[in-house]
């Protein structure tokens, strides 16, 4: 049985939502409905993708809900935000959710089934297509560094792009992905970039502002800093990133922490790890974290080592915040950051390359501040949130016809 759930107040975005003023537009009887369908709506990138456009995008022209196939939703009261959800609370994989999915879109009067990534996608474009909806689907990138789907898989999922009206992808990396695992025409895939709020996600205003904001929030004051924020998942590879700051930081005197915002199923094991590895009190784990845009700025650098990536928020986030990118050579990663300009690259699965780099900055901390500036005008003047959703707002117009 669907459940319905509102959480109790709403959070707008800073920014104001980007509607065109279009006079010779008059609005239909009733708004836009456009329904999300993810697989849960726990804290993630997609996740955090739709709550921007639900937050940039609501209002007398386009209203917004939720679908998850299976219960988690804590984000929504994470964030405080006021959202139609329903959940079908499927456990594991469901070849059947498609049914209440199109009784949920009938009943609600869906006009655009907006799905994100490719687990939920099949389910969703069929609901939509008895329900008689327009479906959407974004994708982030995959969980695995896969290379192929088996044939049956491509051919299966070539099926559900002719039940869709769009695909898009949120970076030209990611979209070749998609192409490259499903056979997907490339021409087919838009590329809508992730955009986020540089208002909220800013600099610090001076190194003593920094020391100010860490002992407001329990860190350490003096030295540097390196943060990741990342669920503790094997794709985010935090075994290989705490290997390379062991190697980084042995033989060193310097003050250096690596501060880990985030939770999951590897929490357990990354702790122990640690303690074999003899950095247990240079590793800060704290854990999930709803102060993230305040956390930020405490750091001198983002550390990410992730095996796969599409255009990552939290990277962008980062970087918004004045903070030089250190991180695998994968996705959207390799479209933000010119070596040595906004930070520094190294090959995927590389341990000796991760810990060279982390050493480089540690001897060499001065140059963390002038990658840091350019990663913060890189963002500023391509990612903004504007322009995301601006390119939305056109895309649900013009599927609503």
């Amino acid at each position: 049985m669907l459940r319905p759930y509102m959480a109790e107040t709403v959070k707008r975005h800073r920014c104001a939502p980007v509607i065109p003023n279009h006079e010779d537009f008059a609005l239909s009887s009733r708004p836009i409905h456009i329904m999300h369908v993810l697989g849960n709506f726990g804290m993630g990138g997609a996740e955090m993708g739709v709550a921007r456009l639900v937050q940039g995008l609501s209002g007398e022209e386009m209203r917004h809900s939720l679908a998850i196939l299976g219960a988690d939703r804590s984000l929504l009261d994470e964030l405080r935000l006021e959202l139609p959800c329903h959940a079908l609370g499927i456990r594991g994989r469901s070849y059947m959710a498609f049914r209440p999915l199109a009784e949920l879109f009938r009943r609600e009067r869906v006009d655009i089934v907006h799905v994100n990534n490719l687990a939920p996608w099949p389910d969703a474009a069929l609901a939509a297509k008895l329900a008689g909806c327009r479906c959407v689907e974004t994708f982030h990138g995959v969980e695995q560094g896969l290379i192929q789907f088996s044939l049956p898989r491509k051919l299966f999922l070539r099926g559900v792009f002719r039940l869709s009206a769009r695909v898009t992808a949120v970076a030209d990396e990611a979209a070749e992905l998609l192409t490259t695992l499903t056979g997907i025409p490339r021409a087919a895939v838009d590329v809508i970039a992730n955009g986020i709020d540089t208002e909220r996600f800013a600099p610090v205003a001076s190194p003593e502002a920094r020391r100010a904001l860490r002992r407001d929030k329990g860190l350490p004051e003096e030295g540097l800093l390196l943060g990741c924020v990342a669920a503790l998942r094997p794709v985010k590879n935090h075994r290989g990133l705490l290997r390379a700051f062991a190697q980084a930081v042995t033989g060193t005197a310097a003050a250096a922490h690596l501060v880990l915002v985030g939770d999951g199923e590897l929490a357990g094991e990354l702790r122990e790890l640690a303690e074999t590895l003899g950095i247990a009190e240079r590793v800060l784990f704290l854990g999930r974290r709803a102060d993230v845009a305040e956390l930020l700025p405490c750091f001198d650098a983002f550390v990410l080592n992730s095996d796969t990536e599409g255009l990552s928020y939290a990277v962008l986030e980062a970087m918004a915040c004045g903070l030089p990118l250190i991180a695998t050579a994968v996705g959207g990663n390799v479209r933000l950051v010119r070596d040595g300009r906004q930070g520094l690259l190294v090959p995927v699965g590389d341990g000796d390359a991760l810990a060279a780099a982390l050493a480089r900055v540690l001897a060499e901390p001065d140059s963390l501040a002038a990658m840091g500036r350019e990663a913060r005008i890189m963002v500023d003047t391509e990612y903004g949130m504007t322009a995301m959703l601006a390119r939305y707002h056109n895309l649900y117009r013009e599927l609503a016809g």
